[in-house]
């Protein structure tokens, strides 16, 4: 439900060019442009913790849905968005877009290589 949500409000909107590039289990993975991180980072959050309450299934859930967002370069760059560090300004030849990661439960057990 979240990701039809999304889709359409940034089909709807005329800054946004954010793309949904992956969904595994309960994480969304978004190419986003840096300048348009903050706005795409709160429409996602927003979207996804508001699942909590759905009238048209009449679902209400008892344990709030928190959204954790990470960004970085790759996906084996990504730290959450709020202690992401200032990044320098790309070159030319370097893709301006970021990726955005969405929710994120406790981590499980990491799989062997």
């Amino acid at each position: 439900m979240a990701m039809i949500h999304i889709f359409a409000a940034v089909a709807a909107s005329p800054t946004l060019t954010a793309r949904l590039v992956a969904q595994i289990h309960d994480e969304l993975l978004f190419e986003v442009e840096d300048a348009q991180v903050p706005e795409c980072a709160a429409l996602v959050q927003g979207a996804m913790e508001a699942l909590q309450h759905v009238r048209a299934l009449e679902l209400q859930l008892q344990v709030p849905l928190k959204v954790s967002l990470s960004t970085g370069r790759s996906w084996g760059h990504l730290v959450p968005l709020q202690e992401a560090p200032p990044r320098p300004r790309p070159c030319p030849a370097m893709s301006p877009r970021n990726r955005l990661a969405r929710p994120h439960l406790p981590a499980s057990p990491a799989l062997p290589p």
